[in-house]
């Protein structure tokens, strides 16, 4: 008669050595005795039969058994291949995974956005929306998917924790973790587990170092086309991203504004001229002389707001484009350079006006106190809280929910805002998470071309979507 028993199983993706289940039984005796269950090898069609034999083990009795360690997270990543040639992914969460018991996997959580696309740049993370889950004796902890395109079609996948303050860890990497480019539609295929323990989040410096200095933190900052541009509290800018135009390469000086645009940036002096630098093809970083109290880069042209009121373009298409030219003079109280257009917030009522490289002057009717250009599509903050956008919808883009905001910022296909509770929302194209919003409260958002980037109380910037965190 046999006093205990233990088994363990393991699963993997198809071409993986399949053990079904290995296990060791005790007499009553105190001797022992190894049993071994067979093994299934599937490659290329082929099948083997594996029988392990002669396996020495011992097994720990009910009453030998460890105490549990400290909580860990313990997930595993499912997948499967759907009709239209996508590949939909799951989690599925162990609360007890530190018992070291046999692993007992729940139901599968879907994410939201959990569907990896067909055409996917090979190499590039994409990651799921977040999920919550909650490990036996700890705090819930918020954990998201990653996946990315291999060169052999195969996707590869990993979890990311989300640390305090919202930033993301770095990726934790199943040792069984890629889908096969063959996998056959609607059969869900899981990855090892992967398990850490959720206090291992990088801790905040000691009390005993030093902390930033209050002239590296944030007062501003504005998301461009693939990188981010930030004012500093001492005047100062810091850009980064992509620099393949020398558009994070900000000069020396102090600023009281700046400004991303899709490969160059700009930025408003202390002494109320502007400078530009970057791309500058269609002569958008050919800033005019004059006094300016607002500075705005678009795609291919760049504006400003003089001190009377007054705007004015340069760029592509815009060879001087000056609200002063209008009779009488068009006054305005915010200015928006767009990827090809600009738009006005017009002085006397309120209205916002849009004028592209035609000079064609459509109007919309306010009353509105605030404007944002993006890619092909343009927003606004009504004076109730609202927002209201136009222009291409391709991707959702001008789909603006309910509820009031403080602010509105219009990327290249994506819009986000921030909410009157300093929670950002997000809207549109979110194929590489520009669109989903890290957790937390802000006091300002961005939204760039691939990305976006918010503002926090305590003057940090944390970036979402494709692009480095500064």
């Amino acid at each position: 008669m046999f006093a205990a028993k233990c088994f363990e199983r393991r699963f993997s993706w198809p071409g993986d050595v399949r053990i079904v289940s290995v296990g060791v039984a005790t007499d009553s005796a105190g001797g022992s005795r190894a049993t071994a269950e067979w093994a299934r090898l599937v490659r290329g069609g082929v099948a083997a039969f594996i029988a392990f034999a002669g396996v020495a083990a011992v097994a720990a009795t009910a009453s030998a058994q460890e105490e549990p360690s400290e909580p860990t997270v313990g997930v595993r990543i499912a997948a499967q291949r759907g009709e239209d040639g996508r590949t939909e992914f799951a989690l599925q969460h162990d609360p007890d995974a530190h018992t070291g018991a046999p692993y007992d996997w729940g139901e599968r959580l879907l994410p939201t956005r959990r569907f990896f696309p067909t055409g996917a740049t090979v190499g590039r993370w994409l990651v799921s929306s977040p999920l919550t889950v909650t490990p036996a004796g700890a705090d819930d902890v918020t954990v998201r998917i990653m996946a990315r395109l291999q060169a052999d079609d195969r996707i590869e996948f990993a979890v990311q924790q989300q640390l305090a303050g919202g930033d993301w860890g770095d990726p934790r990497l199943p040792a069984r973790r890629f889908f096969p480019a063959g996998a056959r539609v609607g059969r869900w295929l899981v990855s090892s587990p992967v398990v850490w323990d959720p206090t291992a989040a990088p801790e905040p410096p000691a009390a005993s170092e030093p902390s930033a200095p209050t002239s590296v933190r944030f007062s501003a900052v504005d998301s461009g086309g693939a990188h981010a541009c930030g004012l500093h509290s001492d005047g100062t800018v810091n850009c980064w991203g992509d620099n393949s135009h020398g558009q994070t390469d900000a000069p020396d000086g102090e600023f009281t504004a700046v400004s991303a645009g899709l490969t160059h940036s700009c930025g408003l002096r202390s002494d109320a001229t502007i400078t530009c630098w970057g791309g500058n093809q269609n002569l958008q970083s050919d800033a005019l002389d004059g006094q300016f109290t607002a500075v705005s880069a678009g795609g291919y042209l760049s504006c400003g707001l003089r001190t009377d009121a007054t705007a004015v373009c340069w760029g592509r298409g815009f060879s001087e484009f000056d609200t002063d030219s209008f009779v009488p003079p068009l006054t305005v109280s915010a200015v928006a350079a767009g990827d090809r257009d600009a738009c006005g917030l017009i002085t006397d009522d309120d209205s916002v006006l849009c004028a592209d490289e035609t000079y064609e002057v459509p109007l919309h009717h306010g009353p509105f106190s605030a404007i944002t250009a993006g890619g092909l599509h343009h927003c606004a903050l009504r004076t109730n809280g609202a927002v209201a956008c136009w222009g291409d919808n391709s991707h959702g883009q001008t789909d603006a929910p309910a509820g009031r905001f403080k602010t509105v910022s219009a990327g290249g296909k994506h819009t986000c805002a921030l909410r009157t509770d300093d929670t950002v929302s997000c809207w549109g194209d979110d194929s590489e998470g520009q669109a989903t919003p890290a957790a937390g409260l802000f006091s300002a958002v961005s939204a760039g071309g691939n990305h976006s980037c918010g503002l926090r109380s305590d003057g940090t910037v944390t970036c979402w979507g494709r692009i480095s965190q500064p």
